[in-house]
């Protein structure tokens, strides 16, 4: 989604609607040198292996899973979350929405920009291991009653010149 430089993707599901890119080595690219925006809505449901925003310097992606579910679904390597990967990423849960990765990556690689959000009650995201700024800078916010578990690490700013920044606010 947003396959060339220049190029403008964007992906829209609403309704009780099912995507499945869980065959490929690669998963769901949404800004692969140019720029995507991939929206699940409505009860909608995404199955994945390795999902990737912000795919190169000049790239851009981001997501919004609205009252739907993400699932990371392919076995590891191939079944983690890389919000910004050289480029810039913005993934956002809310509404009761819901994402499960084994691995999250938010700010991956040097010169890279991702934020992740998941905010309101009910939203959630759970995951083995969160990487809050590896070689890039990484922000992630928790708020208004979302919910984040790492079942085993979370890293802020996990290599030298990496930034991580780990907000959490409102009841929870």
């Amino acid at each position: 989604i947003g396959d060339t430089a220049g190029s403008n993707g964007t992906v829209t599901m609403t309704g009780a609607f099912i995507w499945n890119s869980t065959g490929t080595s690669s998963g769901t690219i949404i800004g692969f040198i140019g720029a995507g925006t991939f929206n699940a809505g409505g009860g909608s449901t995404v199955n994945t292996a390795n999902t990737i925003l912000g795919f190169g310097a000049t790239s851009s992606g981001s997501v919004t899973v609205d009252a739907s579910t993400w699932n990371q679904t392919g076995a590891a390597p191939l079944s983690a979350l890389f919000v910004g990967y050289g480029g810039a990423g913005a993934f956002t849960v809310q509404n009761g929405g819901t994402v499960s990765a084994v691995d999250t990556y938010v700010g991956h690689l040097a010169g890279s920009n991702g934020a992740a959000t998941v905010t309101g009650a009910g939203s959630s995201w759970t995951g083995n291991s969160f990487f809050i700024g590896n070689s890039g800078t990484g922000t992630f916010n928790v708020l208004n009653s979302a919910t984040l578990t790492a079942n085993n690490n979370t890293f802020l700013g996990y290599f030298a010149g990496s930034t991580g920044t780990l907000n959490v606010d409102g009841a929870g």
